[in-house]
């Protein structure tokens, strides 16, 4: 994070927070995401103490108006097929999960 200009450094926060938003990092069931964790990370730490609040002085969380001109506008058009898919792939799972009857968190 020194190392990055604040554009930069602005499209990595975006690009990690959709990813965890994608992820349900913060909302899935805590021992299925504490299993592949380090458990000596920082983002171990805040899960495992249910403390979301420990991630804020960590990873810069944009206000959802930084999503469009830090992240979305910025990607090239490859890149932002491929995150639309992921999205898109995300919310299938889940789609057939429910239709399926089945629990998508064991």
């Amino acid at each position: 994070a020194n190392s990055l200009d604040p554009l930069l450094l602005g499209q990595v926060w975006c690009l990690w927070w959709q990813l965890a938003c994608c992820a349900e990092l913060t909302t899935a069931p805590r021992a299925s995401v504490l299993a592949l964790l380090d458990p000596a990370s920082s983002l171990y730490a805040a899960l495992s103490a249910q403390d979301s609040d420990r991630l804020y002085p960590l990873a810069w969380a944009p206000d959802p108006g930084c999503l469009g001109d830090c992240l979305w506008r910025q990607l090239s058009d490859t890149d932002w097929r491929d995150l639309v898919q992921l999205i898109d792939t995300y919310r299938a799972i889940h789609n057939h999960a429910i239709q399926q009857g089945t629990p998508l968190w064991h």
